[in-house]
């Protein structure tokens, strides 16, 4: 496993300053943000390509990157199409990049009938990897406080409607623990299908928090996610912490330490620097990294534990 920084956390900032955050963090590794409206790469922009990019981000590698559409479940004259041709530039924006995996989020139903809007998402979706089925990348489906995919049961339904290797899941920790969603039941119920982690922390009513002003257990988080045999990243995004009169490099600086910690002590790990994180290769047979071999009788733990 390796930590990463989201720069969702500077959707505000330029790219160039976005950087200079995350490199005073001591991370390296991105989450780049290309949600629609607010990232830092327009995937419509013709002019602004992934590979333009390439040159600003010496010295950064960009393991996944969001790409949020709000448009996702919309029909296809109402906004729908261009959601599709956002994931699909998103999903080669990441190839560019070299980026594993493209977060995506199926929003929100807002007065329309849930099935419809439920159909016309996943609709998006299987246009969206059949037109990109050349590419290794991997979509990873957010599940948020947002109606469309809200539940555990909803994400297991996906997963089973569209059997595509390539499409998974985002778990973000405070959505799960908001949300009542045990993690450990969440790694059970879709082995193999959990392509990314988001880390933040929340209470039962609140779901913005700095970590310690939450109940989000990090080493417990980690321990369960290796468990669970994920080997993917870590993806730390503090998001909406003016009102807690925090800021990102302070609550970031309070919480990698302990992150960083908690993952130099996993069984195996030899290497316990002080860099951002690990790599998810040397260290690791492949046996271990293996989903397959995720007990189907799991305890579930609440990440608080």
């Amino acid at each position: 496993m390796e930590l990463c920084v989201s720069t969702r956390m500077w959707a505000g900032l330029p790219l160039d300053e976005a950087l200079e955050q995350a490199r005073a963090l001591g991370v390296t590794t991105l989450e780049l943000c290309a949600d629609h409206g607010q990232g830092h790469l327009d995937l419509l922009d013709l002019k602004n390509t992934a590979a333009d990019l390439a040159p600003r981000l010496e010295g950064f590698r960009v393991a996944a990157i969001s790409a949020a559409h709000p448009d996702m479940p919309r029909d296809e004259t109402e906004g729908g199409a261009e959601a599709v041709n956002w994931t699909v530039r998103a999903i080669r924006a990441a190839d560019t990049l070299g980026a594993r995996v493209v977060v995506v989020s199926l929003g929100e139903t807002e007065i329309e009938a849930w099935e419809s809007t439920w159909s016309r998402a996943l609709s998006a979706l299987r246009l969206a990897l059949h037109r990109t089925r050349s590419s290794a990348v991997r979509v990873a489906v957010e599940i948020t406080t947002e109606d469309v995919l809200d539940s555990l049961k909803k994400a297991v339904r996906l997963l089973a409607e569209i059997n595509d290797p390539r499409l998974g899941l985002t778990l973000d920790t405070a959505t799960l623990y908001f949300r009542r969603i045990e993690l450990r039941e969440a790694l059970r119920l879709t082995p193999r299908r959990v392509f990314h982690v988001q880390l933040r922390d929340a209470t039962r009513t609140d779901h913005r928090l700095p970590f310690g002003k939450g109940q989000v257990s990090v080493p417990a988080t980690v321990k369960a996610l290796w468990d669970a045999h994920y080997r993917g990243v870590l993806s730390l995004e503090l998001l909406d912490l003016e009102r807690h009169g925090v800021t990102v490099h302070d609550a970031g600086s309070e919480v990698l330490p302990r992150l960083r910690e908690a993952v130099a002590q996993l069984p195996g790990s030899r290497r316990k620097s002080e860099s951002a994180g690990l790599d998810d290769g040397d260290d690791v047979d492949e046996d271990d990294a293996d989903m397959d071999d995720v007990e189907e009788d799991a305890e579930a733990v609440d990440p608080e534990e």
